[in-house]
């Protein structure tokens, strides 16, 4: 039915009256009462008037603003010249700007707060975010990491020469550093192969693959060049050894070192001759498996028997069923047998190839450079492989680093590093003039890796930095270090790491002894040695005592006990020039650490206050606690106070007779003065008699104070001036009841 017009719909609460705005006062005036939506959801404000901007969610921005955002979506395409005349549109458009563009569309934006916010959206150090945009080179941070999130993020099946080639040409300029965590390795389908064929047919390709080996070096006389040059068709990764240079007598050490060198490439041979014939077998006999399988065997006709009649139902002859050999089948079915085939192949480092790095040749600015194999970021999918890389994987690298020369730091942790790895790298490393520091730390490199590591300190130019933290090294390696420093180089060893390494004390003692006639070695870092048994301290005691430069010790968690815990701390005592001290966890009592703490903080005070000189007894003597400084120093004012203070007023003075004669009316009888005893007579001496006649000619006119009759320059010139010393006691008794 139709409604009447006296009838009045209502509308339901949850519906808007809309009314858009003209008036910029309606505007503002609504920005400051409008409603909130809590009170809007109310069925008493079912018919309130409200704009239609109150739907907006946030904040609403202006057309122009809104605009430029949309511009912004499109990437760095979407800049247009209009914002060059108006500085507060290129803001709002750079504001706008999506962190994830692709490294070729942003590496031209100079805009410092857009790489702020790709830093602080990629980073997972806190610390910057506390940093300013002027505080930080945010551009050359955010453009490197960028950078390696697309190295990261290559699979190895794709070659990355041309892409990232190319990229690290254009953006070389602004990469300083390079900081890589992890590489793709290769899928489980690469490995396929490996675990479905049987151990009999398994013909590697480690006979293509082979080293190769150069030929022994020969009997020199003097002056004769030892060893032979490297030819142009060798492999690159070839084992390469030092030459004796001309016009030096050869000794005994170069000798026995030549013929050790000669009996390990003689090893080798014999190693690869082995290998060379197990290939040959395992190929002859998969040979003959496959030869023996397509002859056909030739099968004799046997005669048909006679059936017998069958008797009854269980006399009827049924076939067994076909075997359906599950039990060697190496899946879940039989775990025993997978795991066999698991355990079978352990992924040998040959196998477990990366991208090509050599790339980083073009990034010729680069001063810093970290690798590390972590392997993907969720822990459940870790395996072992992830920390083995191939050779070739570092030759390749090898490459990519000999063209960089202003690398200073060259880091390569967390992975799998071998005595052949390490000399192939040793090579290109050493011939870098600009690095000052190594990091081979978490490598689990063997004691073997003794003779590459010789090899790179062979070099003109100390390292200045060299840390061996987390790995195997031995016996060998501690005499190595110690023969390397001995020699002459220009420039000082500043850190020494050899921390959890299976080094023992006599290893230690040996380098120790060695060590302290050099001037190597400022910081040493020997903490959680492994193969210590408490003999330790001595050799720390006489490191502590002899080897002058020696200012940072961390020997943390090994064990030393208090017997020598005593006999460090009195060595420590001696010197003067160490500022750390890390001797935490090693069987020392609290005492021995609280003296070792404070014989630190000594020679940090020394060290700070160095400019003294020899006068720095006699200051150390003449200072004291700031809080008793202080006092000091307000009793010392305070008398310098009292010396320039003015002296006493006359008014002083002359208030002594008023206290004699307040004396005296204070000494009257009451009783003579309420009428109720008659008054006694005291009798006066005639000397009293006479001073009392004489002392008021003799004496001044007594001060009267009248503050009414002062005038202002008066009042100035004596307001400043002390009173007499009983004015409190005067006016006390003086006042009026």
């Amino acid at each position: 039915m139709d409604f009447e017009d006296e009838v009045q719909v209502e509308l339901p609460h949850y519906s808007r009256k809309l009314r858009i705005p003209s008036d910029p006062v309606l505007l503002a005036s609504y920005e400051l009462f409008k409603p909130s939506w809590q009170t809007q959801g109310l069925y008493s404000e079912r018919n309130r008037e409200i704009f239609a901007e109150a739907f907006a969610e946030g904040d609403l921005d202006t057309l122009e603003n809104l605009c430029v955002k949309s511009l912004a979506k499109q990437g760095i395409r979407g800049f247009s010249p209009v914002f060059l005349e108006k500085p507060e549109l290129m803001r709002v458009f750079f504001d706008a700007l999506d962190v994830e563009l692709p490294l070729r569309e942003c590496y031209l934006i100079d805009d410092q707060r857009y790489w702020r916010r790709v830093v602080v959206s990629k980073t997972l150090d806190k610390t910057l975010h506390l940093k300013r945009w002027n505080e930080f080179d945010w551009k050359s941070e955010g453009v490197s990491r960028k950078f390696v999130e697309l190295v990261e993020d290559c699979p190895v099946s794709v070659v990355p020469e041309r892409k990232l080639a190319a990229l690290a040409q254009t953006v070389w300029e602004q990469v300083g550093s390079i900081h890589i965590r992890r590489l793709q390795a290769l899928p489980d389908s690469a490995f396929r192969n490996h675990f479905e064929s049987d151990p009999e047919q398994d013909i590697t390709s480690s006979s293509s693959e082979e080293e190769e080996i150069s030929s022994d070096e020969p009997d020199t006389d003097m002056g004769e060049e030892e060893g032979e040059e490297e030819d142009s068709h060798r492999s690159e990764i070839a084992i390469q050894f030092l030459a004796v240079p001309e016009g030096e007598p050869e000794s005994n050490e170069r000798r026995l070192a030549r013929h050790q060198r000669n009996a390990v490439r003689q090893q080798a041979r014999n190693i690869q001759e082995k290998k060379r014939e197990e290939h040959l077998q395992r190929k002859e006999k998969l040979r003959e498996q496959r030869a023996a399988g397509k002859i056909p065997e030739v099968k004799k006709k046997k005669k048909m028997k006679k059936e017998k009649p069958i008797g009854d139902v269980f006399s009827i002859p049924v076939e067994p069923e076909p075997s359906d050999d599950e039990h060697t089948k190496p899946d879940m079915r039989n775990k025993q047998l997978l795991l066999k085939r698991i355990l079978r192949y352990d992924y040998p480092a040959h196998h477990c190839h990366h991208i090509d790095l050599s790339f980083v040749r073009h990034l010729r600015n680069l001063v810093s450079f970290t690798l590390e194999f972590l392997g993907p970021a969720n822990v459940k999918d870790f395996h072992s492989r992830y920390l083995k890389f191939s050779d070739s994987d570092i030759v390749r690298l090898g490459k990519g680093l000999g063209e960089l020369e202003h690398l200073k730091t060259f880091r390569l942790r967390n992975s799998h590093m071998d005595a052949r790895k390490l000399r192939i790298l040793a090579r290109t490393l050493k011939a870098m003039e600009s690095l000052e520091e190594v990091d081979f730390g978490y490598n689990q490199m063997p004691d073997d890796c003794s003779d590459a590591l010789a090899y790179l300190l062979q070099r003109p130019k100390m390292f200045r930095i060299l840390q061996l933290e987390y790995n195997r090294l031995g016996i060998k390696t501690t005499i190595m270090l110690a023969k390397a420093l001995t020699e002459e180089h220009d420039g000082v060893l500043e850190y020494l790491g050899l921390a959890h390494n299976p080094i023992n004390e006599l290893a230690l003692e040996t380098f120790f002894t060695e060590l302290v006639n050099t001037q190597h070695v400022l910081a040493l870092n020997i903490s959680g040695l492994e193969n210590t048994r408490g003999i330790l301290g001595r050799a720390i005691a006489k490191l502590l005592r002899r080897h002058q430069p020696l200012i940072s010790l961390e020997m943390a968690a090994n064990y030393i006990g208090v017997a020598q815990g005593e006999i460090i701390v009195k060595s420590l005592e001696r010197n003067q020039k160490v500022l750390y001290m890390d001797c935490r966890v090693c069987d020392m009592n609290a005492d021995q650490e609280f003296e070792v703490d404070m014989i630190v903080r000594r020679n940090n005070y020394i060290h700070e206050n160095m400019h003294h000189g020899e006068n720095l007894c006699n200051v150390i003597k003449e200072r004291r606690h700031p809080i008793v400084q202080k006092i000091e120093e307000d009793y010392e004012r305070r008398r310098e106070c009292i010396k320039v203070r003015p002296k006493l007023s006359s008014s002083s003075a002359e208030s002594i007779p008023e206290e004699a004669e307040d004396k005296e009316e204070e000494e009257r009888d009451i009783w003579a003065i309420l009428g109720l005893r008659a008054p006694s007579v005291k009798m006066e001496a005639p000397e009293a008699r006479e001073g009392s006649n004489t002392a008021p000619s003799e004496s001044t006119p007594p001060f009267v104070y009248e503050p009414n009759n002062f005038d202002l320059e008066e009042f100035r010139q004596s307001v400043y001036l002390p009173g007499p010393g009983n004015r409190f006691f005067y006016l006390q008794q003086h006042r009026m009841h």
